[in-house]
């Protein structure tokens, strides 16, 4: 499989719904061979109600799904999310791994 396989793979794998809320895009390929991903997480407040986005940016080694890097931009509390995002950023992709991309 080639490279643009497994970036449109990837784009389909990686989560959707459940306050990932938006699209995930390519963005670029970095010097050190990492695809970086990116989108928008829709962040709830106290009582229930949206209340603004989180950026995701994801850096991805396309030899090795599972090891990929999260870094997050947009209010700091809501920071407090980030085991929720690398947990399920890592099941969707072990997921796409199983299926052999």
């Amino acid at each position: 499989m080639d490279r643009i396989d497994t970036i449109d793979n990837i784009l389909e794998a990686l989560p959707s719904g459940s306050g990932f809320d938006c699209d995930w895009e390519h963005i670029k390929t970095q010097r050190n061979k990492l695809e970086v991903f990116e989108t928008y997480f829709h962040n709830m407040n106290e009582n229930g109600y949206y209340n603004g986005f989180t950026r995701l940016r994801l850096k991805i080694d396309l030899n090795n799904l599972s090891d990929f890097k999260l870094g997050l931009k947009g209010e700091s509390k809501y920071y407090i999310n980030k085991d929720y995002y690398d947990t399920t950023i890592y099941y969707a992709l072990e997921e796409l791994k199983k299926e052999g991309n």
